[in-house]
């Protein structure tokens, strides 16, 4: 039996530099989604949900794939299905240090175009 994990609900208005949570995941897993991580379900995933483990100290909130349905349920506490990674919400943590440098090149080449001779 996979982690435990309570949905967070009043998420939805939070962003990423990934463009979608289930980007985000599938950028940070290395892999892409497939069915929901809700262990009793055969969904297709289609939204990165915001879990906290629902027992322990660990406080902090993860993105974990999962279907419109699954997420909809508001407070739920489910089991993951087993091997699903469990990716950090923490921009800072996550694409706010990979996309820091992007921005910065890409300031950089702006820049440059725009220098007069």
């Amino acid at each position: 039996m996979g982690i435990t994990v309570r949905n967070l609900n009043g998420t939805s208005d939070r962003d990423c530099a990934c463009g979608t949570w289930i980007r985000h995941w599938e950028k940070f897993s290395g892999t892409t989604t497939g069915i929901c991580a809700r262990s009793v379900c055969l969904n297709p995933a289609t939204v990165g949900a915001h879990v906290k483990k629902s027992t322990g100290d660990d406080h902090a909130h993860y993105i974990v794939p999962m279907c419109h349905a699954c997420n909809g349920k508001r407070d739920a506490i489910f089991n993951l299905r087993d091997g699903t990674r469990l990716i950090a919400a923490n921009v800072a943590e996550t694409c706010a240090k990979t996309s820091k440098p992007q921005a910065t090149r890409i300031l950089e080449e702006v820049l440059k175009l725009n220098r007069i001779p």
